[in-house]
């Protein structure tokens, strides 16, 4: 069994790091995990993957180290029995359930011709916590409505326990 994540310091942490402008960089991860928000660089930024490993650790408690990397954390969530729900069906539900979502580079390829991209963000009473690269909009941490069309593309949706 897996300890379960805190959601309102996963959700102040991550709302800092926003508020911080943090911005999407391909590759970057924090270290050590256990820094805290105020010591993340806006400038050097956060990959999707490196925000969800960020969080996960710091609102755990560091109880749960996820790897590096969306292929890893998906490894990760199969490996740990993590209960498995479609994106479409369940990632928009106002229940207060913690969601760890994932497009994957198939998905990604087949919609835009990406052959490397994939995505890994969280999904809580249907809004988005990810740092992304690809929006009009800018990079970085931010939040977006779950149903946004690049989104639709996840192919894997896990639940995470939490407690508020």
């Amino acid at each position: 069994m897996i300890a379960p994540i805190n959601r309102t310091l996963l959700r102040t942490i991550f709302a800092k790091l926003a508020q911080a402008k943090v911005k999407y960089c391909m590759g970057s991860k924090v270290s050590p995990l256990t820094a805290d928000s105020n010591d993340v660089d806006p400038e050097k930024g956060l990959d999707c993957s490196g925000l969800v490993q960020f969080l996960t650790a710091r609102a755990s408690d560091q109880a749960i180290i996820l790897p590096e990397g969306s292929s890893g954390q998906i490894e990760w969530c199969l490996a740990h029995d993590l209960t498995r729900r479609d994106y479409a069906s369940f990632a928009g539900r106002i229940d207060n359930v913690l969601r760890l979502n994932f497009i994957s580079a198939e998905r990604s390829q087949s919609a835009r011709g990406d052959q490397s991209a994939r995505h890994a963000f969280f999904t809580f009473n249907g809004m988005t916590m990810e740092s992304h690269g690809r929006d009009a909009h800018g990079n970085g941490c931010d939040s977006r409505v779950w149903d946004t069309p690049v989104l639709m593309l996840a192919d894997y949706c896990f639940e995470f326990p939490s407690h508020p």
